[in-house]
């Protein structure tokens, strides 16, 4: 990610060298927009996998296997997403979006705790990825 800039980026897509500056006001804010997209269709990814009514293994074997093909396809947008929420300046939309892509593990815990299928505990301790 160091070595992106805005003009190779825009050479690399075919438009002008002053066409990303007129949509982000620096490498920082394009990356910040890759970041929130990679969590918004995270979440959508995960938030559509699975059945409630499954017990806990089915439903977290499925919703890992969802995460899994996800950053398998998308490998490079999840290294932008993972480095700009643990940045020190990420903008707190990128954390609260990295925060509800976790919430599907979440609840899949919080489901099998009232069930009785895992073990008492916060379930944000669980999550893979808070």
């Amino acid at each position: 990610m160091g070595s992106l800039s805005l003009r190779e980026l825009a050479r690399d897509i075919g438009v002008s060298h002053a066409a990303p500056g007129r949509h982000f006001k620096d490498k920082q804010a394009l990356l910040d927009a890759l970041a929130l997209d990679g969590y918004e269709r995270l979440t959508q990814t995960l938030e559509g996998a699975g059945d409630p009514t499954l017990p806990v293994q089915p439903r977290l074997t499925v919703l890992a296997r969802a995460y899994v093909t996800f950053a398998t396809d998308n490998a490079v947008l999840v290294e932008i997403m993972f480095a700009r929420r643990r940045s020190p300046d990420a903008p707190e939309e990128v954390v609260g979006l990295a925060h509800r892509a976790s919430q599907s593990f979440e609840r899949v815990i919080v489901d099998a705790q009232e069930r009785g299928e895992f073990i008492e505990g916060d379930p944000a301790h669980f999550a893979p990825f808070r």
